[in-house]
C-alpha cells in the first residue's frame, strides 16, 4: 500500500498540473501530509463539496487562509481547492473572525501553520 506522501503527491500532480507550474506543489504536498498525519483527512476530503463534517469544513478554512498567507491570490487558491474565488474569500474571512474570538482556534492555527511551515522547509532542504 502506498504511503500518504506518495498518494498525496500523486493526487497533486494529477489534479493540479497547471498550478504546479505556479509553484504550489510544495505547499500542497506539505498541507496534504500534515492534514493526513494530524487529522486523518485526505486532499480529496478537502476539495469535496461535503459540508456535513465540521472538522473538514474547519480544515478547509485553515487551508484557504494558509494559502492566502503564503501570498496566493483568491483565484489561484480557488483553482487548487476546486472552489470559486468568492468561496475562498469567505473561508478566509470566517477563519480570521474565528481567530479573533476563540483562543483554542488560535492555538490550533499556530500549531497547524507551524507544522506545514516545517514540512515546506524540510522539503526545500531535501529532508
Amino acid at each position: 500500500m502506498p504511503t500518504a506522501d506518495k498518494v498525496s503527491m500523486k493526487q497533486v500532480l494529477s489534479s493540479f498540473h497547471a498550478l504546479i507550474e505556479e509553484d504550489t506543489a510544495p505547499p500542497i504536498q506539505a498541507i496534504t501530509t500534515v492534514n493526513h498525519s494530524r487529522y486523518k483527512v485526505t486532499w480529496d476530503d478537502i476539495v469535496k463539496r461535503d459540508r456535513d463534517k465540521p472538522r473538514v469544513v474547519m480544515l478547509r478554512r485553515m487551508v484557504s487562509k494558509l494559502f492566502r498567507d503564503l501570498g496566493y491570490s483568491y483565484t489561484s487558491i480557488g483553482k487548487v481547492m476546486q472552489r470559486d474565488h468568492g468561496t475562498v474569500m469567505h473561508n478566509v474571512k470566517v477563519m480570521n473572525g474565528m481567530l479573533d474570538v476563540y483562543p483554542e482556534v488560535q492555538q490550533e492555527w499556530r500549531d497547524y501553520k507551524t507544522d506545514v511551515s516545517n514540512k515546506i522547509s524540510n522539503k526545500e532542504r531535501g529532508e
